[in-house]
């Protein structure tokens, strides 16, 4: 029996229907069948957490799981998978380390799994960036193994299923983090420059006019249900860089991990006792500020972690309040367009480098709180190589597109390529399938700013943003 046929036969006993009846209810609803599976990813106590490049250490304590979250989508015998990770980055070891394993275990394609981070700040980084314990390797081993379970899971859990999308409007939960500011109030960056006219996080006190940049205000629905209407697996995501209020060094999935909770408690009583499994991705939040709190909540004073999950619970409300408004996916054509793309780095020059040496031998003091940690950056950056590769993926679903990232890509580029699309509906999905770090447009690295600041978290060439974003444009008009 060849692999794929088993695989079918298999899903459909776990499904408890014979195959041809399983067969023909999918023909019923549209040709899909679709899969959800959940598996804790928790790190022990002692992994390093992230933040900022300039902040870390070692976790503390666990105030709630992390997990990753996966589904597998068929049609006419094509698959595709998304696992969505509780991390704040994953590095390309850990994402072709799983690419392969699913290919072998579960016969989707390398090219055909969407692996992407939520980019909480409170969960490891799963790249070796801030590396503080040797409990990281054993971490970043253990995650490869639990998301290649998660997919193979889903994919034995597949059923037929209805597919819809849209995307609710949520303007008051987003804005830029960036802002043009008055020229002379800017004060010099890291490196000791001035002229700078936008600032972010890490610049320190100026007269800020306007934001530098746009927002993405969608928070983006896919959505399957079973053939009698009952929930089973939903897709949110929303382009904001994460909630935070942490304390402690402890573990949290941030609001992403509660959204999914929540909903899928909300829902349990909707699946007749069967699964319903909840994912959300981060979008094209590289300019984004943290996710703002709602009208209802504003009035609260919220303890550590208490913010995200209340933002978490009121966004599982929105969101089940607007499922009988999602438009049915049309078309039952599954692809899936993989483009691996070689990049330059934005190398630091010998006199960058003479600088970086001086300050890390006290020879200069430098007047920004962050000039040591950009000076032990620029030495880290002069020992990559010139060039780094990086995939470029698009998912298409029936009439819905997934345009996948590798970097913490601007609001403004997401935008671009929502709106070349040819699709009823697209949304874009960042830090997927490795990581490029921060990628702003050339008009944004001349304003300056945080994210344009070189480093292992701005490394990619001026020019990476505008070969990026055609590239993908490109590809989500086929």
């Amino acid at each position: 029996m060849k692999r794929r046929t088993f695989l079918t036969a298999t899903a459909a006993a776990v499904g408890n229907a014979h195959p041809l009846l399983r067969a023909a209810a999918r023909d019923s609803v549209g040709g899909f069948t679709i899969g959800g599976a959940v598996r804790d990813v928790t790190p022990p106590i002692g992994v390093s957490l992230s933040g900022s490049i300039s902040r870390g250490g070692k976790s503390r304590g666990v105030n709630d799981p992390l997990c990753v979250r996966a589904t597998v989508v068929e049609s006419g015998g094509v698959r595709c998978a998304i696992a969505i990770v509780d991390a704040c980055y994953l590095g390309e070891t850990v994402f072709s380390t799983a690419r392969r394993l699913v290919e072998q275990r579960t016969g989707i394609p390398a090219t055909h799994l969407l692996v992407a981070a939520t980019h909480s700040h409170a969960a490891p980084r799963a790249l070796h960036i801030g590396r503080l314990s040797d409990l990281d390797d054993a971490w970043h081993d253990n995650l490869v193994k639990k998301i290649a379970d998660a997919v193979a899971e889903a994919d034995t859990r597949r059923e037929p299923a209805r597919l819809f999308a849209g995307a609710i409007a949520l303007p008051e939960l987003v804005k830029s983090r960036r802002h043009h500011a008055e020229p002379e109030s800017v004060p010099p960056n890291p490196f000791g420059e001035t002229g700078e006219t936008v600032v972010s996080v890490q610049s320190g006190p100026a007269k800020r006019l306007r934001p530098a940049g746009a927002a993405d205000p969608d928070f983006s629905l896919f959505y399957a249900a079973r053939p009698d209407g009952s929930p089973l697996v939903l897709l949110g995501n929303f382009s904001i860089h994460y909630c935070g209020g942490y304390a402690g060094m402890k573990v949290s999935a941030d609001y992403f991990g509660a959204f999914c909770r929540r909903l899928e408690k909300r829902l349990a009583g909707r699946t007749g006792g069967r699964r319903f499994t909840a994912l959300h991705s981060n979008g094209t939040s590289g300019d984004a500020e943290n996710i703002g709190t709602p009208a209802e909540l504003a009035d609260r004073n919220f303890a550590p972690f208490e913010r995200g999950e209340a933002v978490g619970e009121w966004l599982a409300g929105c969101v089940d309040g607007y499922l009988p408004k999602l438009q049915p996916i049309q078309g039952r054509h599954l692809a899936v367009h993989w483009c691996p793309m070689s990049f330059g780095l934005r190398k630091p020059s010998p006199a960058r480098l003479a600088w970086a040496a001086d300050v890390l031998a006290g020879r200069i003091k430098g007047t920004h709180h962050q000039t040591k940690t950009y000076a032990d950056e620029t030495q880290k950056l002069a020992a990559y190589p010139d060039t780094l590769e990086l995939p470029l993926q698009v998912l298409r679903i029936g009439g819905l597109t997934i345009a996948a990232s590798p970097c913490e890509t601007f609001a403004q580029t997401g935008l671009a390529i929502k709106a070349a699309s040819t699709a009823a509906h697209t949304f874009t999905v960042g830090l997927a399938n490795g990581y490029g770090g921060y990628l702003p447009t050339a008009e944004q690295h001349r304003l300056g700013g945080y994210e344009t600041w070189a480093a292992r978290s701005s490394l990619l060439a001026i020019e990476a943003e505008a070969r990026l974003r055609q590239a993908l444009v490109e590809l989500v008009r086929v």
